[in-house]
């Protein structure tokens, strides 16, 4: 067994334990998006356990599919944490124009870490999604430092779960944004599948960080 079926399989027994803490706390309650979230990322972990039998081609166009919900249901979460911060300190949640204002001064200050090269022979739809794993970490990320950033100047209380799941995301993406720097001036071989194995691995420790946190 690989490093990468044996991490996709631990991924998966620890998503699997956070669905049954998460059901018997009644967290799904209180965060129902953050719950679907996890939901989808089994269900995307037991596809990806399929799909390595795919051609590279279709295996590419499956992961970018599963790439863009991935990055659309972290960001529903992200909102969801700011309604809930919102709601906890009773003040109205985030203006869309209060998150644009702190968003892009953030993602400007981020983007300018990296030059964002490309690794050479990887082809058009390869280079495509490697810019798509640079720019989603990098608004990601950006997003919720804007939260922060609006919750100091509310001087808002965050909630202990709330806190919690932040916490793991943002570390998460930190990571993320890392491995896509280091990318960036790295060709395709074994130091690239380390880096790759190395972000598999900090994901697992997001969701241990979850297990003891919320349970």
């Amino acid at each position: 067994m690989t490093i990468d079926n044996t991490l996709l399989l631990l991924g998966n027994f620890f998503l699997t334990l956070l669905m049954v803490v998460l059901v018997k706390r009644r967290t799904y309650r209180s965060f129902p998006v953050f719950f679907t979230y996890q939901g989808w990322s089994l269900f995307s972990g037991i596809l990806c356990i399929f799909a390595v039998s795919l051609e590279p081609a279709d295996y590419m166009r499956f992961y970018v599919v599963n790439m863009a919900l991935d990055f659309l249901l972290q960001f529903a979460v992200l909102a969801e944490l700011g309604r809930i911060v919102a709601a906890h300190n009773h003040n109205s949640p985030p203006r869309w124009a209060l998150i644009a204002l702190l968003l892009l001064p953030t993602t400007l200050v981020l983007r300018s870490l990296s030059s964002w090269s490309v690794p050479a022979g990887i082809g058009e739809l390869g280079t495509h999604v490697f810019k798509i794993q640079q720019i989603l970490p990098v608004l990601l990320l950006a997003y919720l430092l804007a939260l922060v950033w609006w919750s100091r100047l509310h001087s808002s209380q965050w909630p202990d779960s709330a806190l919690h799941i932040a916490t793991g995301l943002g570390s998460y993406f930190i990571v993320c944004l890392a491995v896509a720097i280091i990318h960036t001036h790295q060709t395709m071989g074994v130091q690239y599948r380390w880096t790759e194995e190395a972000q598999s691995g900090s994901y697992l420790g997001v969701l241990s960080y979850w297990l003891l946190k919320l349970s």
